[in-house]
């Protein structure tokens, strides 16, 4: 990797001076260090037959986070990765409303907070917790 931040390093400076190029460097590492750290935010821990993607980056999202998650929040980690797509947050009620149905058979519930967000309730991180050391 040294070799590629080097090469990478010349080709700047063939196009800019050695602070501009020095800068640019810096703004892709921390452009890398953030995508990393999207990528763990939005990748889904687990995975429950009958739950779709974006229902897990929902449902994963509760799960790491303690206490309440606003609706903003999780409109953004529904939608951070390809903004463009994203729908009114009013969407993510909607998401909520089919993720409890789908896991009620588990015996997750999610919580509302009303005006504040949602939220799983401490049996349901135990549940969760359980689930994934089973699958």
């Amino acid at each position: 990797m040294a070799v590629d931040r080097n090469v990478r390093r010349e080709r700047l400076l063939e196009l800019h001076d050695e602070a501009s190029a020095d800068r640019i460097m810096a703004l892709e590492d921390e452009n890398e260090v953030l995508r990393q750290r999207l990528e763990e935010v939005t990748s889904t821990v687990f995975a429950i037959p009958g739950v779709t993607s974006k229902e897990m980056i929902i449902l994963s999202t509760l799960y790491r986070r303690e206490g309440i998650v606003t609706k903003g929040a999780l409109h953004s980690a529904l939608y951070q990765l390809d903004p463009g797509e994203g729908a009114d947050e009013k969407i993510i009620d909607v998401f909520i409303c089919k993720l409890r149905k789908k896991l009620s058979e588990f015996g997750i519930v999610i919580e509302t907070a009303w005006g504040r967000g949602y939220s799983l309730t401490e049996e349901s991180r135990v549940i969760i917790r359980q689930y994934e050391k089973e699958h």
